[in-house]
């Protein structure tokens, strides 16, 4: 069970699963613009991958998992400098101010991953899960509902059950679980709104 979690909360699916959502809050996930949707996901979720079985292949991470920190480093490069070209190109693909802001969030929480690996090891299970949770939550569910303390908990548990699986895989600590919580937290509710400005 704990592999399923896993597998589920990670990266891989994780990712492109946000990125759609976040280009059908934009209305833009019709055909008309099935282009711009295939670029996009070959920036943010294609190109990371390749490049990352490119590395395994090489050597120059030991397992799927790059359970070494200083293995990580690389593969989380290439995979910041993809979204830096996604980011640079971001008012030309027609989002509205919300879902730019809320793209340039994520790109916050990339670099901040990418940064702290070269001194840590943080779990990006958490961080991510925790990050789409909020994002879903806050797109989907509205403001002062009824149902919100209800779409939070279902949030918090989904996030545990991640956490519990790289815990139970003996893929992370404690504390690098608790850190990518708190940074998830942190791009999507705390980080000031400096982006916004750059955007408007």
């Amino acid at each position: 069970m704990a592999q399923v979690f896993s597998r589920l909360g990670g990266p891989t699916v994780m990712m492109p699963l946000l990125v759609l959502f976040l280009l059908e809050q934009g209305n833009l996930l019709h055909l008309q613009f099935l282009p711009l949707i295939i670029l996009i996901l070959t920036l943010t979720w294609l190109l990371p991958i390749l490049f990352f079985i490119f590395c395994y292949q090489r050597g120059w991470i030991s397992d799927w998992n790059a359970t070494q920190r200083r293995e990580r480093l690389l593969p989380y490069t290439f995979t910041w400098l993809c979204y830096t070209l996604l980011i640079l190109n971001l008012d030309k693909i027609g989002l509205n101010i919300s879902i730019q802001s809320i793209f340039l969030k994520f790109y916050w929480l990339l670099f901040l991953l990418w940064f702290i690996t070269f001194f840590y090891k943080v779990s990006v299970h958490a961080a991510l899960n925790t990050f789409a949770a909020f994002v879903f939550i806050n797109l989907l569910v509205p403001k002062n509902s009824i149902y919100s303390l209800f779409f939070y908990g279902l949030a918090l548990l989904w996030i545990f059950l991640v956490a519990w699986s790289r815990l139970y895989l003996r893929r992370h600590t404690v504390g690098q679980l608790l850190l990518g919580f708190l940074l998830g937290c942190y791009s999507f509710y705390f980080w000031p709104l400096l982006f916004e400005s750059w955007i408007i």
